[in-house]
């Protein structure tokens, strides 16, 4: 009886042990690095009744011009 219950016991502690150490925690996630922007006033210049509401695409030429491309109203 003394026998089993020693196997029992150090199967129960083996087990125990490997849960514990097989959960490891989550890396830490590193700080998100400053964006280096400047704010501009009444950047986005639209034709009337146009609404910047969902680019299709945006992109920047060698100038450095941004442009953003959206859907035309098609009504």
């Amino acid at each position: 009886m003394n026998r089993s219950l020693a196997s029992w016991s150090i199967l129960f502690l083996v087990i125990l042990l490997s849960c514990r150490l097989g959960t490891a925690q989550a890396p830490a996630v590193p700080a998100a690095p400053s964006l280096n922007y400047e704010l501009v006033p009444n950047f986005f210049q639209l034709p009337p009744d146009e609404h910047f509401v969902e680019p299709a695409g945006v992109a920047v030429n060698s100038k450095g011009t941004s442009m953003s491309f959206i859907a035309a109203s098609t009504r």
